[in-house]
């Protein structure tokens, strides 16, 4: 089962070693932020993580809402 949850700056490390360790199976479809700070200043962030674990198992964005 998963959650999701906002960033939180202690995630900093463990999401700077995901994207490393993942870049080989993402790439060239998708690549780390060039700039974490900024990455993490987003409002519209989000991470999904495991409950048992508290995890982060992968992150996504919501843009594109259009109201009216």
């Amino acid at each position: 089962m998963v959650t999701l949850r906002k960033q939180k700056i202690s995630d900093l490390d463990e999401i700077k070693e995901l994207y490393g360790r993942s870049a080989s199976l993402h790439n060239p479809w998708t690549y780390a932020p060039p700039d974490l700070n900024a990455y993490f200043a987003q409002e519209n962030r989000y991470f999904v993580c495991l409950v048992e674990s508290g995890n982060i198992v992968g992150t996504f964005n919501i843009s594109g809402i259009v109201r009216g």
